[in-house]
């Protein structure tokens, strides 16, 4: 996952760009639709060319590109894609960044000059961790709080 650095250093390299920013929930725990982010993904993407029917021809024919693109980076991809969600950047020249997020993220397909950074910053604020303890007269536990997870980390026992 990009750090709060490394995400702004990319959106700085693709600020003039136009992009293609993906973000999907990718991973489902039902077999009957470890295909379904594919059929939804290729809808959106269709009603997003839909809305440019009024763009220029070279607008559209960027657009298709990237579309091509991010689907030769996906089309080796069977089932779920490992993570619970997907992020993905890209432009006319390729996939400038794919990544699986520890978080699930709504499906959501922007075309524009630049990447959004909206839903990635919430991933990044989900990331950070929290430390948590619980103690009482006898016993004191402490867990850690990450990317919807709370694990143990020591256990103490007054004797």
């Amino acid at each position: 996952m990009l750090t709060r650095s490394e995400l702004l250093a990319r959106e700085q390299s693709l600020r003039s760009t136009k992009t293609l920013s993906v973000y999907l929930t990718a991973w489902t725990d039902d077999p009957a639709k470890r295909e379904t982010w594919r059929i939804e993904l290729k809808n959106t993407l269709d009603a997003r060319r839909e809305g440019l029917r009024l763009a220029s021809h070279a607008e559209r024919e960027d657009y298709d590109a990237c579309v091509r693109h991010l689907w030769e980076y996906l089309n080796p991809v069977h089932g779920v894609l490992g993570e619970p969600g997907w992020v993905a950047f890209v432009t006319t020249d390729g996939v400038r960044h794919a990544e699986a997020l520890p978080v699930a993220m709504p499906l959501r397909v922007d075309w524009g000059v630049g990447i959004q950074l909206a839903p990635y910053i919430r991933v990044l604020k989900n990331h950070l961790p929290a430390i948590v303890a619980v103690v009482d007269a006898k016993h004191a536990r402490v867990y850690r709080y990450a990317v919807n997870r709370l694990t143990s980390v020591a256990s103490m026992r007054a004797h």
